[in-house]
């Protein structure tokens, strides 16, 4: 039984919400980070460079989540874009690619040479309209009978997925175990911290892009039945954003007398 493509060694950014308008400048940084491993392993793997790659874009298609598909066609050059079932955004990627922060951007990046539309006439208009001249813009229909998913349906995928990541499939299961670990063998952060008025800083400093700002946060209970990335940097500073996660845990309990916390942990 095949489940989806080969997971094994993936690369993983950690952007840690479920739709890019939450922050958009992390996951604009993050696209353009993953579309230049993809060109360095491509210049590096002849292999991977004939086989090509499929990018999917989010199913935000207006306003800022159209300028994330367009910024996405652009960080990853890409020369194909395919609509599904989407005339106004086929339209306007038409009009647009070139400039658009998301899906022009991820097309550069991969430098792609095809774009298929799926059943989404608007968005192969304006990507013929906005992509470079070479890049491929399909409009394509969906299948007779497939609907648009609720969003009760993609809040369940969602769930699905992560159920997924650490327990596996009936075909494929995975045994999880729970361990303690201290609050001195770890550091958390977060990114993204509030924006500090002009009036607050010093005289001649710089505001600082406070939505890719990475600062510490200290246990606390709040953390409980939540998940966090672990990443392999030995300290708290701007590397943790182009950082690769190594995996991902569950805060199942945290106590404080004594000082520890409970992670689910999954080996698969």
């Amino acid at each position: 039984v095949v489940e989806g493509f080969d997971r094994s060694k993936p690369l993983v950014y950690n952007f840690g919400h479920i739709s890019p308008g939450e922050n958009l400048p992390l996951y604009d940084l993050l696209v353009k980070e993953l579309a230049d491993s993809v060109t360095l392993r491509c210049a590096t793997h002849p292999e991977a460079n004939l086989g090509g790659l499929v990018i999917n874009t989010c199913g935000w298609v207006t306003g800022e989540g159209y300028a994330c598909i367009v910024a996405a066609a652009e960080a990853f050059e890409v020369d194909v874009v395919i609509v599904l079932d989407h005339e106004r955004l086929y339209n306007e990627l038409q009009r647009d690619l070139p400039t658009y922060a998301c899906i022009v951007a991820a097309a550069e990046a991969f430098e792609v040479d095809v774009v298929i539309v799926l059943d989404h006439e608007r968005l192969y208009n304006e990507l013929q309209r906005d992509l470079p001249t070479f890049v491929k813009i399909l409009h394509q229909p969906k299948s007779g009978g497939v609907e648009t998913r609720t969003r009760q349906c993609r809040i369940a995928a969602r769930s699905a997925s992560i159920h997924r990541y650490f327990y596996g499939v009936h075909s494929n299961p995975y045994f999880p175990f729970t361990f303690e670990l201290n609050f001195s063998d770890v550091i958390f952060c977060k990114i993204g911290t509030e924006k500090l008025p002009e009036s607050c800083l010093p005289f001649g400093s710089k505001v600082e892009d406070h939505q890719t700002k990475v600062v510490t946060i200290n246990p606390s209970a709040d953390m409980a039945h939540r998940m966090f990335a672990v990443t392999p940097c030995p300290t708290v500073s701007q590397a943790v954003l182009k950082a690769s996660v190594l995996g991902f845990v569950v805060i199942t309990e945290v106590s404080r007398q004594p000082s520890f916390f409970i992670l689910l942990f999954s080996i698969f």
